[in-house]
């Protein structure tokens, strides 16, 4: 049964005509910082599944194959165990309208009611602004206006 080493150090790596176990797969990762995730704990079975791919076959064939031997039952239990990854929220930087000085200061106070409540939306701070202050969001109306 397949052992996941933590504290290995390898000294040397020799090649040899006749290996002692010619069948045995060994997987060796670099040490990361951050633990293993779902994704690439998922690239390696793939790749193992495609390493060993016969003729004729899938790639879902190889990697359903791959699960059902000692390693791949092993390497999906951590599959299940991982964490999954961080999700990442995209960019809200910029603004998609055309700049104007009523948006700066809009997006400006904005900007810091954000940083006063956390919790908030850059778009539902935008909301808020334009209610607390209707004369800037007027002026800023009357900017676009002319545009």
């Amino acid at each position: 049964m397949p052992t996941a080493r933590r504290k290995l150090v390898i000294n040397e790596i020799s090649l040899v005509k006749h290996p002692a176990n010619p069948a045995a797969h060994v997987a060796l990762f670099k040490k990361e910082e951050e633990p293993m995730t779902k994704s690439t704990i998922h690239e390696s079975m793939k790749k193992n599944a495609e390493a060993n791919r016969r003729e004729g076959e899938t790639p879902a064939q190889a990697f359903a194959r791959y699960a059902r031997t000692p390693e791949g039952r092993e390497t999906y239990s951590r599959y299940r165990a991982a964490p999954a990854p961080t999700p990442v929220s995209k960019a809200e930087e910029g603004s998609p309208f055309p700049p104007s000085e009523s948006l700066g200061e809009i997006e400006k106070a904005a900007g810091e009611m954000c940083l006063r409540d956390p919790a908030l939306t850059r778009q539902q701070a935008i909301a808020c602004v334009a209610k607390a202050r209707p004369e800037l969001y007027s002026r800023y109306r009357e900017e676009m206006g002319r545009r």
